[in-house]
C-alpha cells in the first residue's frame, strides 16, 4: 500500500514540475521586453550631381576662297601656286589728307568766286547816280521794316541806301551762321511790315566773309540786277 502511495506522489511532483515549466515558458513569453523599432528619419539624401560633360572644342574652318583669274581654281594649283601676298587697302589715314586738300580748295575757289562777285555788285552799286523821288521812299520803308522787326535787334546793319534801280542793306555778320540769320530775318521784316509793300520781286544777298560782311542787294521793279 505504501508503495502504490509513493508512485502516485511521484507521478504528481512530475505532473507539478511539467506544469511549473510550461507556465515559466508562458510568462517569459509575455513578459520579454519588446525592442524599438529604429527611428523613421525624414530627410531625404540628396541626389547626386551630374558634372555635365565638357563641349566639344570648335574647330574654325576657314572658308575656301572664290577663285578668281588671281587665284588657282583648284586645289592642285593651290598647292603648287605660292602664296602670293594680298595688295594692302589703302587706309582712310591716306585718303583723308587728300579729301580735304580737295575739299579746301573747291571751298576756297567758292569763297572767292563769292569775293569777286560781292565787290563788283558793290561797284556798280556806287557807280548808279540817285533817284530821289523813288529812292528817299523807299530807303525809309526799309529802315522802319528793319527797326520795327524785333529779330533784328541782335544784327548790327551797316548801312541802308537805295539809287535808281537798286537798293543796298548791309550788316556786319562774322560767320556764315550770322549771314543766313539776317539774310532770313530781313524778308521775314519786309514781308510782315505794311503787308509786305517793300518786299523786293527781286533781290539776291552776297557774302564777304572776310570781311565780315553780308548785303542784300533789292532790284527796283522793272530792272534787273546787274553785277552778274
Amino acid at each position: 500500500m505504501r508503495a502504490i502511495f509513493s508512485r502516485g506522489q511521484t507521478q504528481i511532483t512530475l505532473l507539478a514540475l511539467l506544469v511549473l515549466v510550461a507556465l515559466a515558458g508562458v510568462i517569459a513569453v509575455i513578459f520579454r521586453p519588446v525592442r524599438p523599432a529604429p527611428p523613421i528619419s525624414l530627410e531625404f539624401a540628396p541626389a547626386p550631381k551630374r558634372v555635365a560633360s565638357a563641349p566639344p572644342p570648335v574647330t574654325y574652318v576657314r572658308p575656301t576662297p572664290v577663285a578668281s583669274a588671281a587665284q588657282p581654281s583648284s586645289a592642285a594649283d593651290s598647292a603648287a601656286a605660292p602664296n602670293l601676298p594680298e595688295a594692302p587697302a589703302e587706309s582712310v589715314a591716306e585718303q583723308t589728307p587728300q579729301r580735304l586738300a580737295e575739299t579746301d580748295s573747291r571751298t576756297q575757289e567758292m569763297q572767292q568766286a563769292e569775293i569777286e562777285t560781292y565787290q563788283r555788285a558793290n561797284t556798280n552799286f556806287d557807280q548808279q547816280p540817285v533817284d530821289f523821288d523813288w529812292a528817299t521812299e523807299y530807303e525809309a520803308g526799309l529802315k522802319a521794316a528793319a527797326e520795327r522787326w524785333q529779330a533784328l535787334e541782335t544784327v548790327s546793319l551797316a548801312g541802308v541806301e537805295c539809287r535808281s534801280t537798286m537798293c543796298r542793306v548791309v550788316a556786319y555778320t562774322p560767320s556764315a551762321q550770322d549771314a543766313d540769320y539776317f539774310i532770313r530775318e530781313l524778308y521775314n521784316a519786309l514781308q510782315a511790315y505794311e503787308g509786305g509793300k517793300y518786299k523786293p520781286a527781286n533781290s539776291s544777298s552776297l557774302r564777304n566773309l572776310s570781311a565780315g560782311e553780308t548785303s542784300v542787294f533789292i532790284t527796283r521793279e522793272g530792272n534787273t540786277p546787274s553785277y552778274y
